[in-house]
């Protein structure tokens, strides 16, 4: 080989070296998304130019499963909207650049009278919104047993009228257990609680006990532990609810579980 062709064939083989040696890592995806505040219940947000979805359940940051490559465009909207708020989009598009998009954030507004988490008319914590948007049922902000719980009361006595599970129902159940079974039982704690002079306090229905329990990470201050409803199921038990998994049970009336009272506005 002369002179002139290794010249040729070490530029050839330097080149190739140096071709493969800085080959370009290929750049990862990225996520996008925010923070959201003031939900409650849930909505469902769509990335538009990629159809990917994402449903939303908390006040805190979220971002999309699925992620998006470099240069990608991205506009996310609303798909669907809480049952009584209106959430809207800040920063909705963009183009993906070299790093997570964490500035896509959701905020939700009451548009109803009154909303799940505002403060009731009595002080307490709205848990449940009818579907006129101006009535519904606040819980009170503390238990109303001592830490150990309380009896439902009348074990082995049917108590008539108590038997009622829907929402609406609790008021006129608890005023029947406290009428045939005293004031120291579950019901009668609910009864004679008073918050800001307002005193037409109950222990809630079997409905209205699950209701609390859906909104319970709004309402705060639950214990893992049972919490007893004012629906009779029959003689010798009534209906109560595990509030760390959230199934409804039949126990003995004389056991003692936790008390939080509501009322109606």
């Amino acid at each position: 080989m002369n002179g002139l062709n290794k010249l040729l064939a070490g530029i050839a083989a330097s080149s190739l070296v140096f071709g493969i040696g800085c080959a370009p890592e290929p750049e990862p995806p990225h996520t996008i998304g925010g923070y959201v505040t003031g939900l409650t219940g849930q909505v469902e947000l769509i990335e538009v130019n990629s159809g990917i979805t994402e449903m939303v359940t908390a006040n805190a940051p979220y971002s999309f499963t699925d992620e998006l490559s470099k240069y990608d465009a991205y506009d996310v909207q609303v798909l669907t909207q809480p049952a009584d708020r209106i959430c809207t989009v800040e920063n909705p598009t963009g183009v993906v650049g070299t790093s997570d998009v964490t500035n896509i954030n959701v905020h939700c507004n009451c548009i109803t009278t009154i909303c799940i988490g505002d403060t009731g008319p009595a002080g307490g914590i709205v848990f449940y919104v009818d579907g006129t948007g101006g009535s519904g049922l606040e819980a009170a902000p503390e238990h109303q047993d001592d830490g150990t719980g309380a009896e439902w009361g009348c074990y082995g006595t049917y108590v008539p009228g108590a038997d009622g599970t829907a929402i609406g129902t609790g008021a006129l159940n608890t005023a029947q257990i406290v009428a045939a079974c005293g004031a120291g039982t579950a019901a009668g704690l609910a009864d004679n609680y008073t918050l800001n002079g307002y005193d037409d306090w109950f222990l809630p229905s079997f409905d209205e006990l699950n209701a609390l329990y859906a909104a319970r990470g709004i309402v705060g201050g639950y214990a893992r532990y049972y919490y007893w409803s004012s629906s009779e199921y029959n003689a010798n038990n009534a209906w109560s609810q595990d509030f760390r998994i959230g199934v409804p049970y039949d126990f003995n009336k004389d056991d003692a579980f936790r008390v939080r009272a509501i009322r109606a506005f």
